[in-house]
Order: C-alpha cells, then structure tokens, then sequence
C-alpha cells in the first residue's frame, strides 16, 4: 500500500465516522426532549403563604424548538388509565393548551385537596401529552418518594 492510498483510506474512514455522527447529532436535536418532575408548593395570597401545599408537575423543555402541552397529570397504579388535570393553575397564568418555549420551565399545581385524596396514593408517576398526541412520563421512583415525603407531613 503506498502513501496516497493510506492518506485516502484514513480520510475515508474519517469522514465516514463524521457522517455518522452528524447524523445521529441531527435524529437527536429534532426529537421532542421533556423532563417531568413532581412538585409541591405553598400557594401565596395576598402576601401570604398558605397552609396547604399544592401539588403540580414541572415540566421543562429540553428540546431546540417550541413543544404545545395540551394535557397534565398522574397515570394510575396497575393501569394505562391517565387522571389528567382538569383546570390545572400554572406558574405563567396561563391555561391549557401552553406552547412552551425551548429551554423553557413550567410547573402545573392542582388545589391542595388533591394529596388528600385516596386517588393521590393510586398514582406512579406524572405525565404529559403534547400537540402532537405523544405522550411524556416522569420518573416511577421520584414519584414514590414525593408521595411518600408528602404522608409525612
């Protein structure tokens, strides 16, 4: 094998990994990215906080464009059955369907009586649907531990 063909096959494979990286670089920066976290906060009115805590969801858009969240809520324990949140408060003031924006931060509560519910402990985890009817869940196990730290108290 003489120099040219070694500096062209060391150029060829170079370029070949290139391409494949670009590719999967490009599969990976036009897929929707959401990352969901259960949340609990104390509503405050009037310049006061309030004694209950309220449940939501943050919801953070990791994607490179604008992603529309048209449901909220909690799957159910043993079932695919989603209790989504009717008339979920936001931290903006705003109501569904939202278009977040890339790179973008949103928490959705519901009213305090919610963790008191039997339907509060039938939840694994949170979810969100987008515009595109695709489906995003949150983590099992950090849903289990919010649930737990909330009985305590």
């Amino acid at each position: 094998m003489t120099v040219s063909v070694a500096v062209t096959l060391a150029i060829a494979i170079l370029g070949a990994g290139l391409g494949i990286l670009n590719t999967w670089q490009s599969a990976d920066r036009d897929r929707v990215k959401l990352r969901l976290s259960p949340m609990a906060g104390y509503p405050i009115t009037h310049g006061k906080v309030g004694r209950e805590p309220m449940i939501g969801i943050e919801v953070i858009n990791r994607s490179a464009f604008p992603v529309t969240i048209e449901q909220v809520g909690f799957q159910r324990k043993g079932s695919k059955d989603l209790g989504q949140f009717w008339n979920p408060l936001t931290t903006s003031g705003e109501r569904l369907p939202i278009r977040m924006e890339p790179r973008s931060a949103l928490t959705f509560y519901v009213e305090p009586e919610t963790a008191k519910t039997a339907d509060f402990l039938s939840y694994t985890r949170p979810f969100v649907i987008t515009g595109e009817r695709t489906a995003f869940y949150g983590s099992r196990r950090m849903f289990s531990r919010f649930q737990r730290s909330f009985k305590k108290g």
